[in-house]
């Protein structure tokens, strides 16, 4: 322990230290703590927190820069409050009018409310329980910005809804760096709710709302975007075969390589089970397509360990496009409906739903269109025969290589 508490030590600074060691006491993390280091992991040691750590601080090394929403009835004070945010890289949205409030939460996930105490209209701590009423909106910090400095009010403040408490009389540069600390803790903490705990991936509900905020997004701009539901073939069949432990490998091994496949920018969730959710930004269902099915293509030659061997498994995916859809349910259906063809076809394989609204058609031969192995169909058929059973091979064809990638639409 002496030597990697020295090795911590002599690290350069800002770079994320893990320790990884026995059963640890106090004094040893202590010790720890001394030498910076960022996180203690047990042995013998889980690979998927190890995993878990690592992603994390890559993360904290590029982040996506914080959005706080700033509501101050004071236009001046807000666009002040807001020019010291954005020299430091935090991107400010200001609503000077509280009743339009929500529209603004609903349509961007802010990590942080910057919120003046006191409005004519109504008063601060009204308006967070107001806020706190919404599950979407609980683990989004309030932080009161105001010259109040009775100790009632300020703890009325926080039993209400809020977080924390500035005084509009605090140092400019203390004021930001308190706004970023707690915007840093928020982003921990939120990871941790809307999270799948299994794949690391964002959750059912947090998936949906986030396809919800960008097809407001493509309202408001213009843009497109790409919804495809992927799942895996006979998933029951490897739970029944090798065991619910590889199913749940299956199911992070899935989750890593298609996060990896994808830009950093794509959204990837798990919507339930062996379903998972893709939304490509910027993307239509065209340009979506040969990435997606490279990957699909990719997956399938990737072999899965299990304790007696080896096995690999394909999935299939439906795809639809924003144009087709104004509403978060009806992309999601029209996806969806393309994915029950897509198993109906035979597995292992894309489809894309028509990009005129109306439902999908689930017997004609002309729609939705079929990509298989790179080949466009819209005649219904298969490319070729059905190939979703699952493969075993013996325990030397095991290959542990992920393809890391990055494909750019």
């Amino acid at each position: 322990m002496d030597d990697a508490i020295d090795l911590c030590r002599a690290a350069p600074a800002g770079a994320a230290k893990v320790f990884v060691a026995g059963p640890t006491g106090f004094d040893q993390r202590r010790r720890c703590a001394e030498a910076g280091v960022d996180a203690v992991v047990a042995t013998p040691l889980d690979l998927r927190e190890l995993a878990e750590w690592l992603e994390y601080f890559r993360d904290r090394e590029a982040p996506e820069p914080a959005r706080v929403l700033v509501v101050d009835d004071d236009r001046l004070a807000a666009e002040m409050v807001a020019a010291l945010l954005w020299v430091c890289g935090i991107e400010t949205e200001i609503v000077t009018d509280p009743t339009t409030v929500f529209e603004a939460l609903d349509r961007i996930a802010f990590d942080l409310v910057l919120m003046d105490l006191s409005m004519p209209q109504i008063g601060g701590i009204e308006l967070a329980r107001m806020i706190r009423q919404s599950r979407r909106h609980l683990s989004v910090p309030i932080v009161f910005l105001s010259g109040e400095d009775d100790a009632e009010t300020q703890m009325a403040a926080r039993r209400f809804g809020g977080d924390d408490f500035i005084s509009k009389r605090t140092d400019r540069n203390l004021l930001v760096r308190l706004v970023e600390l707690r915007v840093e803790r928020a982003r921990v903490l939120r990871s941790l709710i809307e999270r799948d705990g299994l794949t690391g991936l964002i959750d059912h509900s947090r998936f949906l709302e986030r396809v919800g905020q960008e097809l407001e997004r493509g309202r408001r701009t213009g843009s497109n975007c790409t919804l495809a539901m992927v799942d895996i073939d006979n998933f029951k069949t490897v739970n029944d075969t090798w065991g619910h432990q590889a199913g749940d490998h299956v199911l992070r091994r899935l989750s890593s390589a298609l996060t990896a496949w994808l830009r950093r920018t794509d959204v990837v969730g798990r919507y339930g089970g062996e379903e998972f959710g893709v939304l490509m930004l910027d993307t239509t269902p065209d340009q979506a397509v040969p990435v997606l099915d490279s990957f699909r293509q990719h997956f399938s030659r990737l072999d899965m360990v299990a304790r007696d061997g080896a096995f690999r498994v394909t999935f299939s995916a439906g795809i639809a496009g924003s144009t087709r859809a104004s509403e978060t349910a009806s992309l999601v259906a029209a996806a969806d409906a393309a994915l029950y063809r897509a198993k109906a076809e035979g597995r292992d394989r894309l489809v894309v739903a028509p990009a005129s609204a109306g439902p999908v058609p689930q017997h004609t031969r002309s729609s939705p269109t079929e990509w298989k192995d790179g080949h466009r169909r819209t005649d219904g058929h298969a490319a070729r025969p059905p190939s979703g059973r699952i493969r075993r091979t013996g325990p030397k064809e095991v290959s542990d290589a992920d393809g890391h990638e990055r494909h750019q639409v």
